[in-house]
């Protein structure tokens, strides 16, 4: 439960290394990250670094769960505080938590294991951020004037009136 890494100072975490600090039940902790222009890490347990520590991407996603009885028994809680966004809510059980398409970085975590019969240690709802990607464009109809801005797949334009486009933006 307590903090690993830094709030508020602008420094990312490029890898991270989980172990189980007790033999609670058989099983290990297994984690994964998504670094920074680069993508997804394979999972790795118990004591081993997933991130891309030497070459200073900072990771922007994380996923962690436990095996064996440890999954039978527990649940893994962690929440992370990520570059301009501040504290995400507590994910759990290999749930992504950090942010996607905005380049920021997780500059912190938290991470608890909790009985099944315990309640999570604060609000899970708001676990991730992702930026919406799309495009927005209109249309100068012939004869007419320029139409309303539309977004991601709508129609620009007019349809069944005969009236050719001349001009997109």
């Amino acid at each position: 439960g307590e903090i690993s890494g830094t709030v508020g100072k602008g420094l990312g975490i490029t890898g991270i290394n989980l172990k189980v600090s007790s033999s609670l039940s058989a099983g290990t902790v297994m984690y994964r990250s998504y670094v920074n222009n680069v993508g997804w890490q394979d999972y790795v347990s118990s004591g081993s670094v997933s991130g891309n520590e030497t070459q200073g991407n900072k990771i922007g996603l994380i996923q962690i769960k436990l095996t064996e009885e440890l999954a039978e028994k527990y649940n893994i809680y962690y929440r992370v505080h990520v570059s301009n966004i501040g504290w995400l809510d507590w994910a759990s059980n290999d749930q992504i938590t950090g942010s996607y398409g905005y380049n920021y970085q997780i500059e912190a975590i938290q991470v608890k294991i909790l009985a099944k019969s315990e309640k999570s240690p604060g609000s899970t709802k708001d676990i991730y951020r992702e930026k919406n990607f799309g495009i927005s464009y209109s249309s100068y109809v012939q004869n007419k004037q320029w139409l309303d801005g539309v977004n991601n797949g709508e129609i620009s334009g007019t349809v069944g009136k005969g009236l050719g486009i001349t001009g997109i933006n």
